[in-house]
């Protein structure tokens, strides 16, 4: 009997709890969701999420919204609004069974028999990530000029439409580079396509500065040897310059330059360059003659903060050098310092005693005295090793210069890196015959084989 009462005071207890919560037999004095958007679960991070309803909120409706992520939420009189949404996400958005009019009508949902239902609801949503659009601009967005460089948060394939139509439109990757004869006042891209068939925004410039031209005019400087003559242009006036096979456009780039190859020695040229400003498009021509036939060597690899492998860290160290001429080069007596000063020198031991000849187009790889990077270098480039003072001394810093020096008596330095490359851990610094340096594309680098830029 006992079991049975509290059977009956349960049942009692229950029925109560649901007539409290029962819900008006009429259907208008109910709060429903008239209007969301967007309807499409996947949407852009710049859209927002907006939940309209049939009355007025109450003032704590705010309290009773709960999202699973960082987001700006508005109530206006009758909308709950949710933007500055994150980008590629999975979005959750609850609406509380506390959530009333301003006079105290409750949010209630249709079922699938005609009825209503007041409940705690989720919905989700997913984000897509940024839609492509330009991220860079040369000179500057609002200063419209003569010549134009604008980068790409993607690659493009192509560009539909540009308005006015330029003199000259040339497309590299994720850089548009524009020439106008005339400067125009807009310029507008649409229909510009990603790699993948993804649209970018469409672009509209529109000119509200003008271009101040720099206090300091663009610098020319040239480097001629027996085999190449580089081209190279600095300065904030630059946009672009190009020959009759490259160019190079200057944005995000310290200086422009092209570089002309496979030269005779001992022979005139004649090259013309077009440089491209704000204001203009400027001729350049170079008459140059290049040098009798020299051996020489450029340091093309340097790894100085290497990633150990349960290993003493200066053992991974290397420095790399090339044979860009077109001579044997003799490493014989030759020596390598860091930092230029003199205080520690080290002469470097060929791995395999008397081969010091580099011949045109081989490489050598300077590695310390405990390094065991020799068993995986190739076995084309030649090996040296150094008593441990210089690169492989208490670690070789990230900013030390490096130089190799040779003459005997009449030392000179023949090669020498500048260190003002900083990788991260791991990776080497490139340096090309041009002078161009980079971050390797691979961890490790690549000791024994000449690599360039990508």
């Amino acid at each position: 009997m006992k079991n049975i009462a509290v059977f009956f005071i349960l049942v009692i207890l229950l029925t109560g709890c649901f007539e409290s919560e029962k819900l008006p037999e009429n259907e208008y004095s109910y709060m429903t969701i008239i209007y969301q958007t967007p309807e499409e679960n996947e949407i852009l991070p710049t859209d927002e999420i907006v939940f309209r309803f049939s009355m007025p909120l109450s003032e704590d409706a705010v309290e009773k919204i709960e999202t699973s992520f960082e987001t700006s939420v508005t109530i206006t009189t009758n909308e709950i609004i949710l933007s500055n949404l994150p980008t590629a996400e999975s979005l959750l958005v609850t609406l509380n069974r506390g959530i009333k009019s301003t006079d105290g009508h409750p949010l209630v949902y249709k079922t699938n028999d005609g009825g209503y239902i007041s409940e705690e609801k989720d919905f989700v949503y997913t984000t897509k990530a940024d839609s492509p659009e330009a991220v860079q601009f040369l000179p500057g967005k609002s200063t419209i000029t003569s010549s134009m460089a604008i980068r790409f948060s993607e690659p493009v394939k192509t560009v539909g439409e540009i308005s006015p139509i330029p003199n000259k439109t040339i497309l590299e990757s994720d850089i548009l580079f524009l020439y106008y004869e005339t400067s125009p006042q807009t310029v507008t891209l649409k229909n510009a396509l990603t790699k993948n068939d993804e649209s970018f925004k469409e672009l509209v410039m529109e000119k509200t500065v003008d271009w101040k031209k720099p206090d300091e005019p663009y610098e020319i400087k040239e480097t001629i040897t027996d085999s190449y003559y580089v081209f190279t242009v600095t300065g904030d006036e630059i946009i672009a310059i190009e020959d009759s096979s490259e160019m190079c456009i200057k944005l995000g780039k310290e200086k422009c330059q092209i570089t002309k190859r496979n030269l005779s020695p001992q022979t005139t040229y004649n090259f013309k360059f077009i440089l491209y400003t704000p204001e203009k498009k400027e001729e350049i021509t170079r008459i140059v003659e290049t040098s009798p036939l020299v051996p020489h060597i450029i340091i093309s690899e340097v790894m100085h903060t290497p990633e150990p492998s349960g290993t003493v860290e200066k053992n991974y160290e290397f420095v790399e050098l090339y044979n860009n001429s077109r001579l044997d080069f003799d490493l014989n007596a030759c020596l390598i310092d860091d930092k230029n000063d003199s205080k520690s020198v080290d002469p470097f031991l060929p791995l395999q005693e008397g081969e010091t000849i580099i011949k045109a187009g081989e490489t050598a790889v300077i590695i310390g005295s405990e390094s065991t990077l020799d068993t995986t270098i190739p076995k084309t480039a030649h090996i040296f090793r150094v008593d441990d003072t210089t690169i492989a001394d208490a670690g070789l810093a990230a900013t030390e210069s490096v130089q190799i020096i040779c003459g005997g008596n009449e030392t000179e330095i023949v090669a020498e890196y500048d260190g003002s490359i900083k990788t991260e851990r791991g990776f080497s610094v490139i340096i090309e015959t041009d002078g161009t340096m980079c971050e390797s594309e691979i961890t490790g680098g690549t000791p024994g084989i000449y690599s360039e830029c990508q």
